[in-house]
């Protein structure tokens, strides 16, 4: 009894000294997660903001402490021996460099975590973990005493106010030292409207060829506009190709891969270079990728987005979010709960409130009119085609009415995607066509958005001195290459991308351009028609000022070729593509492919040739590793 007794006195010591080991690791693991991103080129915490990662990985920790507490407890009354906690105590550390180590290796250097090569990776480093520990345990023999506590308090709250200084002092400082110029214009410029329509394919639109009356709308407006039949977005998922509107740079160059990557600050972005020469600037956004959390507020007055939880994007989160859609009693309840916690404590205000374009629309209408005498830039990221497909009533009905059950919104979850090597599930052939219909319904309420965003500009008396540019930054897949959604390959439904240019009095309005041009032309164009120059000076663009050719103009250095590119952790493809070829290389784990597609003889990339059995081959997978190399120079 004596020891029991023993025991549950010192419970309160040990479970306030388990409570101090896993706070510690804590903040090593967020020190270690927020410092290797920032040496990656820049993250949404920044050096400053450490300590809110800090805080979030402490408070998560806090549930490990009370468990490992309880544990040593027990531990404490089986053995009846006074507890000598060194050893235990510095185990929650070292666990925390270990889940550190074992995530970056799946997330940047392994395939996918459920690949043979990635469990035994990952169970090897495990293994390696125990014996190092155990081995360091017999050689070191710490022991650690209750003081020495202090000093960890005194350590943690030093690294706290440290971040903190950072975070609004040293922020504030490097601002006021860098004062943005206003150049004052001496003619009015026209208003420029970029809109984006996420995740819409250009063959699901009438002014596109659809056969369905998904845009009636913006069908209209692209009869007196020009229209890219040949536009292509620079990578297939939002966070790598949205920056280039910003940029005018390839995914390698900006760097933009992962949810914890912010717009890089050496590059002068669109919004900035034209708040410079007098422009209003704002963003509505209703996509997470898209907001001031990943430094789209920059050269912004108003930024109107989601809320975003920075958090999201750290080892620790991504830890809790895969447990927690797992059937895990107790475990799965207890991730989301911490999760909700996250967002409650670190996600930015959600000024958009909504993801109803028509609403959205409003907005946008009522910041114009605010202010119509002086010009505006205006970027509008509508949800788009994005999945879950869940257009309201009546959209939902509106192209497959007599579908006898629920709409399908959503496709299988099953393996992450990356073809040729990894194929998802199928979709019987009702189920796949009411959700292709349930898409096309996301399309037809986005389009009568656009019409009332027309009919604004009409009503303000400002269609005819704005710029209007309507486009996706990629499409979506429905199974073409065994693949669902965005992200995972580099075919023509996912990087071709409707882009329709409305400029007041050009000669081409009501025309058709086959053209190749990227989504990085856009920047320099706009700048251009503005009467700005690009960036100021501070960097080239990658993309080419199209200006002239929408003025009529032949341009004679108008490149033959698009690039793209896709940077999924262990996985990587690019691109090249002419209007008679298509070279693709991916990679995923140590398997590559290279693909070559004749456009002409096979417009839906079906049958790939052997590079060496083209002429062309050679010399479009030649050139692709050029560009490749290029983009990660300029960076």
């Amino acid at each position: 009894m004596g020891g029991k007794q023993a025991a549950l006195r010192e419970a309160a010591p040990i479970l306030i000294s388990s409570l101090w080991a896993a706070w510690v690791a804590g903040a090593a693991m967020a020190a270690l997660n927020g410092i290797a991103e920032e040496l990656q080129g820049g993250s949404v915490w920044g050096w400053g903001g450490l300590y809110r990662l800090q805080i979030w990985h402490v408070l998560a920790w806090t549930l490990f402490g009370l468990v490992w507490g309880a544990l040593n407890i027990l531990r404490r009354i089986r053995h009846r021996t006074k507890a000598a906690f060194g050893a235990w105590l510095g185990f929650p550390i070292y666990l925390a460099i270990w889940l550190f180590v074992i995530g970056y290796a799946n997330l940047y250097w392994l395939p996918v975590i459920r690949s043979l090569e990635s469990l035994a990776a990952s169970a090897l480093l495990v293994l390696a973990a125990a014996f190092l520990y155990r081995m360091g345990d017999k050689a070191l023999g710490i022991r650690v005493k209750r003081p020495h506590l202090a000093w960890l308090t005194v350590a943690l709250a030093l690294v706290g106010v440290a971040s903190f200084i950072g975070e609004t002092g040293l922020r504030h400082s490097l601002l006021s030292m860098h004062p943005l110029p206003v150049i004052t214009l001496t003619s009015r410029p026209p208003n420029v409207l970029l809109v984006v329509l996420d995740a819409v394919r250009p063959d699901h639109l009438g002014c596109y060829g659809y056969a369905r009356p998904t845009s009636p709308r913006l069908d209209r407006f692209a009869a007196g506009s020009i229209i890219f039949e040949d536009a292509f977005a620079p990578s297939a998922y939002t966070q790598e190709s949205a920056p280039a509107l910003f940029t005018s740079a390839y995914p390698s160059t900006h760097g933009m891969f992962n949810f914890t990557d912010r717009l890089p600050t050496d590059f002068p972005l669109l919004p900035e270079t034209l708040h410079r020469h007098g422009y209003r600037t704002g963003i509505f956004s209703t996509i997470r990728n898209v907001s001031a959390v990943f430094g789209y507020d920059r050269g912004m007055d108003d930024i109107f987005g989601v809320a975003v939880d920075p958090m999201e994007g750290s080892l620790l989160s991504q830890y809790l979010l895969r447990l927690s859609e797992r059937r895990l009693p107790l475990i799965s309840g207890i991730c989301r709960g911490l999760l909700r916690l996250s967002r409650k404590l670190f996600a930015c205000r959600d000024r958009v409130g909504t993801e109803d374009p028509r609403i959205i629309t409003e907005q946008v209408v009522e910041w114009i009119g605010e202010d119509t005498d002086r010009p505006f830039f205006a970027y509008i990221h509508y949800r788009g085609g994005h999945h879950d497909y869940i257009p309201p009533a009546p959209y939902d009905r509106l192209f497959d009415p007599s579908y006898p059950g629920k709409p399908v919104i959503s496709y299988p979850q099953g393996q992450p995607s990356f073809p040729p090597f990894v194929y998802s599930r199928p979709l019987s052939g009702p189920a796949r066509t009411n959700m292709i219909a349930q898409y096309d319904g996301e399309i037809r309420l986005h389009d009568e958005a656009m019409g009332r965003l027309f009919e604004a500009l009409e009503q303000m008396e400002i269609a005819e001195r704005t710029i209007i540019v309507i486009t996706a930054v990629h499409g979506e897949e429905f199974f073409e290459h065994g693949g669902w959604g965005h992200g995972q390959s580099l075919h023509d439904e996912l990087i071709h991308v409707p882009l329709i240019v409305r400029i007041p009095e050009s000669p081409l309005l009501g025309k058709r351009v086959k053209t190749l041009v990227s989504l990085i032309d856009i920047y320099p164009t706009l700048c251009s028609l503005c009467g700005v120059s690009f960036g100021d000076g501070d960097r080239t663009a990658a993309g080419q000022d199209l200006s002239p050719l929408l003025w009529g103009m032949e341009i004679k250095t108008l490149r033959d070729h698009v690039y793209a590119e896709l940077h999924q952790g262990g996985h990587s493809a690019r691109t090249l593509r002419t209007q008679t070829h298509k070279a693709i290389w991916a990679r995923h784990g140590r398997k590559i492919a290279r693909l070559l597609y004749d456009i002409r003889k096979d417009p839906r990339e079906t049958n790939a040739l052997a590079p060496e059995d083209d002429p062309h081959g050679g010399a479009l997978f030649r050139k692709m590793e050029d560009l490749a190399r290029a983009a990660r120079l300029s960076r």
